[in-house]
């Protein structure tokens, strides 16, 4: 797919891959007065759509030459199943961060959710495809655990948070990270080359599915016992709300599904593990996102030179992870 491309294509990729996953949850924030459960339900049906679409158009350009449909139909069951199981792991993660940015805003559940995840994750998909020069992973790695540090410290300057709130939005934060760090290292098992594999596109696709099948599922549940108490105006059935309502949550999971699938090329010729923990430098676009555009930092006395040193950190491990790529 990216075999003959040039690494400014890969880092390009990987660019791209940073700014979706660091830009999607914009959309949660202009969706109003919706209730998160109803933005992830539309988010996930943005993801799984948009997930089998780009399968459709360009499924067929793998080196197998096999279509889209055939790849999956060839896959065994236990890569389809990996895919699943990573869907399912990771919808249940991002649900927790979108019920993080609820409380807490973006510039504080993504380094911290997203953070952890990357560290952990990082390592992990590292070990399943050791590809990029070990130095200077190792080197990135150690900026991006400065940067969630850093993150971390941040948060403590914000009053605005309730007393029972703020620790809640710490803890889902972090279970959030801890699970967030699994899915990526089962869906590259299910693509990785060998036998009755699947693609890249046949991965997503089944993620996809793992995704909208828990949603659905989970739904119910999480409408009964919601995360964060229910507001008197947020009370009219999901499919009673407005379609200017639903619109942000699909061009949420749109965004997010664009980022991952440049993630999977990506990842075909940097390695899962450079490209993973590049594009989980996303913490750094939403914390901008956070403090220009919400002004989520605003009147947090002594938050400015951890946020610099957030920018700092995250900025040095891209350019580590960067070089990692070119000379693994």
């Amino acid at each position: 797919m990216l075999a003959n491309q040039s690494y400014s294509v890969i880092i390009a990729m990987m660019i791209l891959t940073l700014v979706c996953w660091g830009s999607w949850a914009n959309t949660q924030k202009l969706a109003g007065k919706i209730r998160f459960e109803y933005f992830y339900l539309d988010y996930s049906i943005g993801v799984t759509l948009s997930a089998f679409l780009m399968g459709f158009l360009a499924g067929s350009s793998t080196p197998t030459g096999k279509s889209f449909l055939e790849n999956i139909a060839n896959a065994d069951f236990k890569h389809v199943a990996y895919a699943l199981i990573g869907g399912i792991i990771f919808n249940i993660a991002n649900f927790l961060l979108v019920a993080a940015i609820e409380i807490a805003g973006m510039s504080v559940a993504f380094p911290i959710s997203i953070g952890i995840a990357t560290i952990l994750g990082g390592i992990l998909n590292y070990m399943i495809d050791p590809q990029g020069y070990l130095p200077l992973f190792s080197a990135g790695m150690i900026m991006m655990a400065l940067a969630v540090i850093s993150a971390s410290l941040a948060y403590g300057c914000i009053k605005t948070a309730s007393t029972d709130q703020k620790p809640k939005g710490l803890v889902i934060a972090l279970i959030c990270g801890l699970l967030m760090s699994l899915w990526s290292p089962l869906v590259t098992f299910s693509y990785l080359p060998g036998e009755a594999s699947l693609d890249v596109f046949g991965a997503f696709a089944m993620m996809g599915v793992g995704i909208i099948a828990s949603s659905i599922l989970l739904f119910p549940y999480v409408i009964k016992n919601p995360i964060i108490p229910t507001r008197t105006d947020d009370r009219t059935p999901f499919t009673k709300q407005p379609a200017a309502h639903h619109s942000g949550g699909v061009l949420g999971g749109i965004i997010w599904a664009v980022g991952t699938m440049s993630f999977y090329l990506a990842s075909t010729r940097a390695g899962a593990a450079v490209a993973y923990t590049f594009g989980q430098g996303a913490p750094l676009m939403a914390t901008a996102w956070g403090l220009f555009a919400w002004k989520e930092f605003k009147g947090a006395t002594g938050s400015g030179k951890y946020l610099i040193a957030l920018f700092a950190f995250y900025i040095a491990g891209l350019t580590l992870l960067a070089n990692a790529a070119s000379q693994g």
